[in-house]
């Protein structure tokens, strides 16, 4: 008699447990599932089914992939500007996550992009001399104490930061052109930005992109600046200031 087909013997294949990416599925040759032997590479739970096994979160899961993701990465970021601002040593992710202040930098960054903090450095600096702990930074009062900060700029500071604002802008919108900026963001977000003091008269009235883009309008659009860039307050303004508008063309000429 013949011998009948033994059924071959198979062994799981190993998965590095350290990166998730690669844990799509945990399978055997010939397509059948070793019991047991989907597991979390994260908390160590195992489930038997593959169903089950990608139905499955935990917290140290749901870390990772906020860590993977660009709010995760920005809170990062944030977290050791501010361990920097208080002369503090640059943490690595690993202390980070584990650290009390993780939520209230994830929930920050978020917080960041919705509301355009575009300097974030001296958002920092405010709530450091206000004694403001991150867990409050998400909220009204403190970007209210921003704005109150700002307030305070000199003239050539203020063009600083419009510069800042400015390149932020250009490589959010992917546009050539410096000019091309203000055309894409549109008159009524530029309102909005020199209304908040983050583009500031001081730095546009002197920046030729702007000019171009100004005489680009309608008459109707232009009256629509006229009524926050009065031209006769303006000039008395630069006047008076004639070292500010020196000192105003040399920086943006050297940082634009």
């Amino acid at each position: 008699m013949r011998e009948k087909n033994k059924k071959e013997i198979v062994t799981p294949k190993v998965v590095d447990a350290g990166d998730f990416s690669d844990i799509q599925r945990q399978s055997v040759e010939g397509g059948q599932p070793v019991f047991g032997k989907f597991e979390c590479p994260f908390c160590g739970k195992a489930y038997a089914r593959e169903a089950a096994f990608l139905r499955h979160t935990c917290r140290k899961k749901e870390i990772h992939e906020e860590m993977n993701s660009l709010a995760g990465k920005t809170a990062f970021i944030l977290y050791n500007k501010w361990m920097q601002s208080n002369h503090r040593p640059q943490q690595d992710v690993s202390v980070f996550v584990t650290s009390r202040y993780y939520k209230s930098f994830f929930d920050f960054s978020e917080y960041a992009k919705r509301v355009h903090l575009y300097h974030v450095d001296f958002f920092i600096k405010v709530m450091n001399n206000l004694r403001l702990e991150p867990s409050s930074w998400s909220s009204e009062l403190a970007y209210a104490a921003y704005s109150d900060a700002i307030k305070e700029l000199s003239p050539l500071q203020e063009i600083g930061f419009s510069i800042e604002c400015f390149k932020s802008l250009k490589r959010n919108n992917h546009v050539e052109s410096d000019w091309q900026v203000f055309e894409k963001i549109g008159i009524f977000r530029i309102i909005h930005l020199i209304e908040v003091k983050h583009l500031s008269p001081w730095f546009l009235l002197i920046f030729e992109p702007f000019s171009i883009f100004y005489d680009s309008l309608e008459d109707e659009q232009q009256e629509e600046f006229g009524m926050i860039l009065d031209p006769k307050e303006w000039g008395i303004r630069f006047a008076e200031n004639p070292e500010v508008l020196d000192a105003g063309h040399a920086l943006i000429e050297k940082e634009l």
